[in-house]
């Protein structure tokens, strides 16, 4: 199933590749691409003036008196439309602040027309469109959708009705508002591209030209919560906004543009609200440390999956018969499985549990006792990295119950596999095995596991002159005995003796210590020579 690949250097050395290998490979380097790309993130390189490069400093450090002005309009580019929400005229970017308003809605938005909030931040005093330094940013405050209590079902029939129901006009009461308040110094040329669509470069100074980029506004979407949304209908008149604002760094900019934009791609996959909304709890409830697990545990998660089905199958593959398996435990949980995996697949649950349960279900193992330990701990392993992404992301009760359930099945597996092995310990022949030596203490000092046919320990003594010889091995007890019934010694003591026993370590006197030369005591001499004896 697992076929290893072999190729021969020309060293003559046999270089081995296995698929674990090859599946080990991809995942370090999935991790270490990822770890670079975050690090981009958390690295952004500054302008060096020193080596030649155009620098691009902020707008801020001029110390402009700012203002933030909020407009709502059906059509963001028609001025004329535009209603004043909200203002700050002396607009301190490193005071956050919370704000609550008001707002009349217009007759457009209850005949589904999108009310917009336009935000600008721009020189106080002046309106924003007569300021050339202005910087603008667009935000949706209503948008349609199924009703929220469909969304956060998950059965076919509540699926089925949801279709039925009319799509239902929703109000965003939070508007969150963040500035990058870093005093960074861009390379113009080395501006990265995720920050290209949020920055506006302008030129100031009469003499020396000197390149500004405006403020970086960001509309917070990650912590705009299904929670947060008010439904509207036709007889709503007013509802109510809360406008928030932080100050936000650099590095957490680009990581939550690019956020946004993977949830925004997911909702074309067809990802509901109820979910996006899960996604983005895991993000800003739990912190930044969520994201680099988010990537390395599904990773390591996949992984460890392939592994054990790959000795799984090894595993059966190489076995003949159910010996040392219950078949009742073995189509017990192969059935259990199955109805898991249809419970699954009836709830759309995603591929990427589907298909590990999928595959389970047709290879399942259930006896601890010949369950490979390799299989055990990727299994475990599985388990515990299930238990620490549970605990950092919001999960249902029941979900928590699983996973510690499944920490005392591991428990309970490895305790029973102690006890098997402890029990196959005491129940294996074992005895003690040696070449050619010439004491008994020597060939004591090594002993081995008697496998399938040998069932018996079995000693050799072999004695020519002052010559001796001992040898200590596992062996059939019919073939011992046989060997034992043949084997002679003269009137001098020379020859061979042969005993058998079937005790555990039962071997351990063997001969008498003798004395010899090392040298002289190669046992295949020994017997040679008493054959050519009892031919002449």
């Amino acid at each position: 199933m697992f076929p290893s690949c072999c190729s021969k250097p020309k060293n003559g050395s046999q270089f081995k590749m296995s698929y674990t290998k090859v599946i080990f490979g991809v995942l370090v380097v999935y991790v270490v691409h990822t770890c670079w790309a975050i690090y981009g993130f958390i690295h952004t390189k500054p302008c060096d003036s020193s080596k030649g490069d155009s620098c691009v400093t902020s707008y801020l450090t001029v110390k402009p008196r700012l203002q933030l002005s909020i407009y709502s309009a059906l059509d963001p580019n028609d001025e004329s439309g535009y209603i004043l929400l909200f203002k700050v005229d002396r607009f301190d970017i490193n005071t956050r602040f919370d704000k609550k308003v008001s707002v009349t809605l217009p007759i457009g938005t209850h005949n589904n027309r999108t009310l917009h909030a336009v935000v600008f931040i721009h020189k106080s005093g002046v309106t924003p469109w007569k300021d050339n330094k202005h910087m603008r940013l667009v935000d949706r405050l209503t948008s349609q959708m199924n009703p929220l209590q469909l969304e956060t079902t998950t059965t076919k029939q509540t699926r089925e009705t949801s279709e039925e129901h009319k799509l239902v006009l929703y109000w965003k009461s939070c508007l969150r508002l963040n500035i990058m308040n870093e005093d960074f110094i861009f390379s113009n040329a080395g501006v990265p591209s995720d920050l290209r669509r949020y920055m506006k470069i302008i030129e100031d100074g009469k003499r020396e030209k000197k390149k500004l980029y405006l403020p970086l506004l960001l509309v917070d979407e990650l912590r705009s919560r299904l929670k947060d949304l008010i439904e509207i209908n036709r007889t709503t008149k007013e509802v109510p906004l809360t406008v928030s604002y932080d100050t936000i760094t650099l590095c957490k900019f680009r990581i939550w543009i690019h956020i946004q934009a993977v949830i925004y791609s997911l909702k074309h996959f067809g990802f509901s609200e109820q979910s996006l909304d899960e996604i983005k709890a895991m993000f800003v409830e739990n912190g930044l440390h969520v994201l680099a697990l988010s990537v390395l545990v599904p990773a390591f998660h996949l992984s460890f999956e392939v592994f054990a089905f790959k000795n799984d199958i090894r595993f059966w593959r190489d076995r003949k018969n159910l010996a040392g398996l219950s078949r009742r435990s073995v189509l017990w949980r192969c059935f259990s499985t199955i109805v898991i995996f249809l419970h699954l697949l009836e709830e759309q649950s995603s591929w990427l549990i589907l298909l590990p349960t999928g595959i389970a279900a047709l290879i399942e193992l259930k006896s601890v006792a010949h369950l490979q330990m390799s299989t055990l701990m990727y299994k475990g392993l599985n388990t515990f990295i299930s238990d620490v992404f549970s605990g950092i992301i919001t999960t249902p009760g029941p979900h928590q119950l699983a996973c510690f359930r499944d920490d005392v099945v591991f428990l309970i597996y490895l305790y029973q596999r102690r006890l098997a092995y402890t029990y196959s310990a005491l129940n294996t022949l074992k005895c003690y095995s040696c070449g050619s030596k010439t004491t008994n203490d020597e060939c004591n000092m090594n002993s081995e596991e008697c496998q399938a046919p040998f069932d018996a320990c079995m000693t050799t003594v072999a004695k020519l002159g002052a010559v001796k010889g001992i040898v200590k091995t596992c062996s059939n007890s019919k073939v011992c005995t046989g060997a034992a019934s043949v084997a002679t010694m003269d009137s001098n003591g020379n020859g061979v003796q042969i005993s058998c026993c079937t005790s555990r370590l039962c071997n351990y006197s063997g001969a008498m210590s003798i004395k010899a030369q090392r040298w002289l005591m190669l046992l295949p001499l020994i017997l040679l020579s008493l054959l050519i004896r009892q031919h002449t």
